[in-house]
């Protein structure tokens, strides 16, 4: 069970290190569109034109990032789903072993579990 709960203190830190780079990607994003629509307006059209391909790559960072997350949360998820039936397997090994204990033969046990 230890090793369930450290993993996922593990995954939500990660996923918390994720969001907080996800937030700050956005602000930067923004940033960007403002200096773009700020080039336009200007008419510098060789800036304009790498702001733009920041801009594409800021939003391509940020894909990737929510991709990360996403699968982050799915791994939390399946770990949950492991974890559940692990605790099911658990109650079963310690109904077996309690059947022992009370002295029935394994063929026995196996009959009754």
């Amino acid at each position: 069970m230890l090793s369930f709960k450290k993993e996922e203190q593990y995954i939500k830190s990660e996923i918390n290190e994720l969001e907080k780079e996800l937030t700050k990607l956005n602000l930067e994003l923004e940033d960007l569109k403002e200096d773009n629509l700020s080039l336009k307006r200007k008419n510098d059209y060789s800036a304009l034109e790498k702001g733009i391909k920041a801009e594409k790559e800021q939003n391509n960072k940020i894909k990737f990032r929510l991709n990360e997350i996403s699968k982050l949360k799915k791994k939390l998820n399946d770990l949950e789903i492991e974890k559940e039936e692990s605790k099911v397997i658990k109650k079963d090994m310690d109904k077996v072993l309690d059947l022992i204990n009370q002295g029935y033969t394994r063929p026995q046990v196996a009959k009754k579990s």
